[in-house]
């Protein structure tokens, strides 16, 4: 064999070696739609939410809450934490496998999976699965809270109110707004607590409680506050007990 022969298939087998380190170090990322973009809760969640009617309690379920998927890969995601914080990682697509690589970079943090029409989010350390919500909007409360625990029909000594998911009241007097909180970590948040007002800009707090079908809602009273603000409350004396009539 010719010695510029022997280079040439030495060099070649250089280059060729060289893109195939490239391409495991710099993998392609594959655009294509996902079919499941929107909002979706994590199971444990819902379950404890439902089993307690209590958001603070089920705010306690460790791990994440919620993820707001887009409907194509390579494209940002954010994944909530506790209803209280959230960051932006990247959906993307390697050799046909799903994951939540961190922004910006080409590190995978959680590989996705469809299992029976939830998604599965699994690492080392966490393994969940979240079920898909109808409607994904930034007040959480309206979509998951609100239709799971307070919307529908109640008696107030024989008058009716209602509650809407929308956030909508009617026939409880001055209050036609409600929104329940579902972030309790801070101050003055030991007890469930929701809003109400004639509107958004006037609501106040109000802590809450169902006991079977009845929603007690109580005004709250300050045990600790400073510089005007509470920092430890409790639930007070009963300001309404709605016995709900729909299920």
């Amino acid at each position: 064999m010719r010695p510029y022969i022997l280079v040439f298939l030495l060099s070649s087998c250089i280059a060729i070696g060289c893109e195939d380190a490239n391409s495991k170090e710099n993998p392609t990322f594959e655009t294509v739609p996902t079919g499941f973009g929107g909002c979706w809760v994590n199971e444990k969640y819902l379950d404890t939410l439902l089993l307690t009617k209590s958001p603070k309690a089920a705010q306690a379920v460790d791990g994440i809450t919620m993820l707001m998927l887009p409907d194509s890969t390579n494209k940002e995601m954010t994944i909530i934490w506790g209803f209280h914080e959230g960051v932006r990682d990247t959906l993307r697509m390697v050799n046909g496998k799903l994951g939540v690589y961190a922004r910006h970079e080409n590190t995978l943090v959680y590989p996705i999976q469809m299992v029976d029409d939830k998604i599965k989010l699994s690492n080392k350390a966490i393994e969940d699965e979240f079920i898909r919500l109808k409607d994904c909007i930034d007040n959480a409360s309206q979509v998951i809270a609100h239709p799971l625990l307070f919307t529908g029909k109640y008696d107030l000594d024989g008058q009716q109110v209602i509650f809407s998911n929308s956030g909508k009241i009617t026939g409880l007097g001055a209050f036609s707004y409600y929104d329940v909180f579902m972030d309790y970590n801070d101050a003055g948040m030991q007890v469930d607590q929701v809003k109400l007002g004639s509107n958004e800009s006037d609501a106040k707090s109000f802590g809450f409680a169902f006991s079977g079908d009845t929603l007690n809602i109580y005004h709250l009273n300050c045990l600790e506050d400073q510089e005007d603000h509470c920092l430890i409350v409790e639930n007070g004396k009963v300001m309404y007990q709605l016995v709900k009539k729909d299920h």
